[in-house]
């Protein structure tokens, strides 16, 4: 048994020496051959095979062939395609040169319909065909991000990942290895490619919103697409076309693509999301670019190879400036299985990212440098230099009255939990008074713990200064209580409530409340009312419309916890009456005239309400996406609830 296990061991020895002689890992920078002035993101091909990868902005590449000899094909648009053998000679340092091409124009016949329309056309059906057989796809992928300021980069995250892609079932990523830099724990952010685009899809997602993508179906009734000029690669005519929308209202982009002729198929891509791609406040410029390239690897389909993003965002809104986010990601995705069988267990879960917990190892891209592309200098010096000190919220300090307000309320506390261990009763007390002191302060704390202040201020109420309060009555019973004056309209608002949790785990919910209050005509998730109450109070309009509200609901729901699910059946009884502006107030002095509230339909509203919640609880401002539906059913008939 030990001799065999002898022969064994040997015989893996003499296995693993083979295929480290059998494969070399090569770098260098790809230049032209006239200036040697380096070009970023070339194209480097593994002939033969669906494997590549991409140079930096610097045009350095690292590229590991794993069985010798080899081909490997640099390719970059306006230049000759250079084929280079690699052998277990070559050496590991390895700059490639490639020559400009001389321009051969094409002759274009002129028609009334501008070339690249024609062009597009061919692209789109061409299309159709060949994304009718890509059925599934797994890939490699490797992606860095990274986040600076006005004067440094801050953070820097990169990951290597499996991706996987089904025609039906979309898109599953697998985390395999990553590092970050020292000032960012792993569990909060880091660098995938799950949702970033490929700008062949139809759709392509864009912070949420779908916009139509330049290949879509349809791209020609949405988009101009003008032929503005023309390059080469190798001996085929590359054609750059401008991507103009037709409508201002539809989310589209902006910017241009470029198509290999005789192919007809999109090689680059460089756009941008048009003006009605609308951020949602407190976001107030973002400026952001897409650059992406594709190749057919010598097969019937095309492919992305990278994904490029960059921009900066500025969140500002009045009493607090962030310093500008400057932001860039890059991703390279290379060694597709094309048309394969994936497995059913990456799809039994809705989440698009995943971690291998058995393989996922940390900083294993400083050892495996093959799976990376190059770092630049800049990004060299910040692993080195940033500390675990540096935080996000150091290093994006904002500036402003409510930033100001926030770091007094941190200082002073921090100040207060410093002063509580060297306070000291030079009073000598007895067991009996101690245990009396500390029953007191426990019932007054019980008894002042439910009490939180209300405060927002508007142009009807004014200054609306009043309590919640808060208590558990008996297990599952909360009982609410609320008031407050309106020094506007020179009257009181109260309410009550009763909450009863009954059930397994809490299910169900038996809500009763009453209240006499103040209510917006609309709601908004991104513009809060407390939020709204400081833009008043330093002379800016007013965001929302009011009225009058006595109402009274009685409601129960039900949460279904196998299917995510709540449903909810309530009745209401409302008085609805219109209340004037009361107030132009503010306290900076900028004098402004707020617009009147307009008058409502007044009456009595009474009705029956059915609603069905499915999936994920709306969080305003998620990071990630969410899957949800809501369906609201209210019912009012004067013959049936005696409402107006």
């Amino acid at each position: 048994m030990l001799k065999l296990r002898l022969i064994l061991t040997c015989m893996l020895s003499v296995f693993v020496v083979f295929q480290s002689a059998a494969q070399i890992i090569i770098h260098g920078t790809i230049k032209n051959e006239n200036t040697g002035e380096s070009l970023p993101y070339a194209n480097i091909l593994l002939e033969g095979t669906f494997r590549g990868t991409i140079s930096n902005k610097d045009g350095k590449y690292i590229f590991k062939v794993k069985q010798l000899p080899a081909t490997i094909k640099v390719r970059y648009i306006g230049y000759i395609s250079k084929r280079v053998t690699i052998t277990k000679d070559t050496p590991n340092n390895l700059d490639i040169l490639l020559k400009p091409t001389i321009l051969r124009m094409k002759a274009l016949v002129v028609t009334a319909e501008d070339p690249g329309m024609s062009i597009m056309r061919e692209v789109i059906r061409r299309k159709k065909i060949w994304r009718k057989n890509l059925l599934t796809y797994r890939a490699e992928a490797y992606t860095r991000m990274g986040l600076e300021n006005d004067s440094s980069i801050v953070f820097i995250s990169e990951s290597t990942t499996e991706v996987y892609w089904d025609k039906n079932r979309g898109s599953r990523e697998v985390l395999k290895s990553r590092r970050e830099t020292a000032n960012i724990k792993s569990q909060e952010i880091f660098a995938t490619t799950s949702y970033l685009p490929n700008f062949y899809d139809d759709d392509v997602e864009i912070q949420g919103t779908r916009v139509i993508g330049p290949t879509h179906p349809d791209a020609l009734k949405h988009y101009r697409f003008k032929l503005i000029g023309q390059r080469s690669l190798d001996d085929k005519i590359v054609f750059d076309i401008s991507v103009e929308p037709k409508s201002k209202l539809q989310p589209t982009f902006v910017g241009q693509v470029s198509v290999l002729d005789v192919e007809y198929g999109m090689i680059d891509v460089d756009l941008k999301p048009s003006k009605a791609v609308i951020m949602p406040f407190p976001i107030k410029d973002w400026n952001v670019y897409h650059k992406q390239q594709f190749n057919d690897f010598g097969q019937d389909v095309w492919l992305p190879m990278d994904v490029r993003i960059g921009g900066d965002i500025l969140i500002s809104m009045p009493g607090i400036h962030f310093p500008r986010i400057k932001y860039n990601q890059l991703s390279k995705i290379t060694n597709y299985d094309v048309n394969i069988i994936l497995p059913d267990s990456l799809y039994k879960s809705k989440r698009i990212l995943s971690i291998d917990s058995l393989s996922i190892k940390r900083d294993t891209l400083l050892v495996a440098r093959a799976d990376m592309i190059p770092l630049t200098a800049r990004e060299v010096n910040a692993y080195e230099t940033i500390d675990s000190t540096m935080t996000l919220e150091k290093a994006f300090q904002p500036t402003g009255f409510i930033a100001w307000l926030a770091r007094l309320r941190v200082e002073t506390e921090s100040d207060e939990q410093a002063e509580k261990p060297e306070q000291k009763n030079p009073e000598k007390k007895t067991e009996k008074g101690k245990n009396d002191e500390k029953n007191n302060k426990k019932r007054m704390a019980g008894l002042l713990s439910g009490f939180s202040p209300q405060f927002v201020y508007n142009r009807v109420d004014a200054f609306h200064v009043g309590f919640k309060y808060q208590k558990p009555i008996v297990k599952n019973l909360n009982f609410y209580l609320r008031g407050a004056y309106k020094t506007g309209l020179k009257r009181w608002s109260y309410g009550v409530s009763l909450n009863y949790y009954f059930g397994k785990r809490r299910n169900s919910l038996l809500l009763i409340r009453y209240l006499n209050n103040t209510d917006t005509r609309y709601d908004s998730d991104n513009y809060p009312i407390f939020y709204n109450s400081f833009t008043n109070l330093i002379g800016y309009e007013d965001y929302f419309d009011y009225y009058w509200n006595e109402r009274t609901v009685a409601e129960f729901s039900h949460r279904i916890r196998k299917i995510r699910s709540k449903i909810t059946f309530g009745v209401h009884d409302e008085i609805h009456s219109s209340i004037p502006k009361s107030s132009d107030y503010d306290f900076v002095g900028r004098d402004l005239i707020q617009r009147i509230n307009p008058q409502i339909q007044e009456g009595r509203l009474r009705s029956a309400a059915l609603r069905l919640d499915i999936g994920d609880e709306w969080v305003p401002w998620g990071i990630l996406g969410q899957y949800g539906a809501r369906l609201k059913l209210e019912y009012s008939n004067p013959a049936f609830l005696s409402g107006d």
